[in-house]
């Protein structure tokens, strides 16, 4: 058993490329590229602030930060660039199982039971008294 164990090929570990590499490597091979050549160097991060910026501004020319999209510019994208059709939805929606009157019902009560079921009804009742007109309440009712 044991023979069978030594006999086997260790596993070579694969070297990962670590930032700290980079900062000194990186400038050296830039510095080497001639003024003639045309190279576009691009680099991604996930963490930009945490970059050198004085040694990488000694080697490039131009350095272009490309933010990443917030919601209003995603959204607008979305809209324009991809719209969608009801039919897009229709096979993912026929695959959920239907919600019944009595299941809605029984969810409808045990909301109303839960604190901002409460507080929602609550309004709800405020602002039909408010809608009623003035005529409709009696002297009666007025304190």
């Amino acid at each position: 058993m044991l023979n069978i164990i030594s006999q086997k090929e260790k596993t070579t570990r694969v070297k990962i490329a670590r930032a700290w590499t980079f900062k000194k490597a990186l400038p050296k091979l830039i510095k080497k590229i001639g003024i003639a050549d045309r190279i576009l160097v691009l680099g991604t991060s996930s963490l930009p602030f945490e970059a050198d910026v004085k040694a990488l501004s000694g080697c490039y020319e131009k350095i272009i930060c490309i933010f990443k999209p917030d919601y209003n510019c995603r959204s607008w994208h979305l809209k324009k660039k991809i719209p969608l059709n009801p039919s897009d939805f229709a096979s993912k929606l026929a695959e959920f199982v239907p919600v019944y009157e009595e299941e809605h019902e029984a969810y409808r009560l045990w909301l109303r039971k839960m604190p901002i079921g409460r507080q929602r009804v609550g309004m709800y009742e405020t602002e039909q008294e408010e809608a009623l007109p003035e005529e409709e309440i009696s002297e009666e009712d007025e304190y």
